[in-house]
């Protein structure tokens, strides 16, 4: 999951740089919405993108994400397979 992660930085990375003067609005749909939040607001140690990149995003449109799975967990037959812990 890292290096997708990375591989979402670089891609970022790569937009931004390609249009230097221009504010960026990322969006994500479903497992990539939730990939997406977690890479920019739980994996503050990644420092994948700079500072000066990060500024630059205006807007996040994320959707049909999965953000909160505790439903799930309270679910024995889907959670036998997802296998979800606090």
């Amino acid at each position: 999951m890292l290096e997708m992660c990375r591989g979402i930085c670089d891609a970022i990375t790569k937009a931004m740089n390609s249009f230097p003067e221009s504010p960026f609005f990322i969006g994500a749909h479903s497992a990539g919405a939730q990939l997406l939040s977690t890479l920019l607001y739980q994996v503050p140690n990644l420092k994948s993108l700079s500072e000066s990149h990060i500024n630059r995003i205006k807007g996040l449109i994320f959707i049909s994400g999965t953000y909160d799975m505790r439903p799930a967990m309270l679910m024995p037959k889907v959670n036998d397979d997802l296998q979800l812990t606090e």
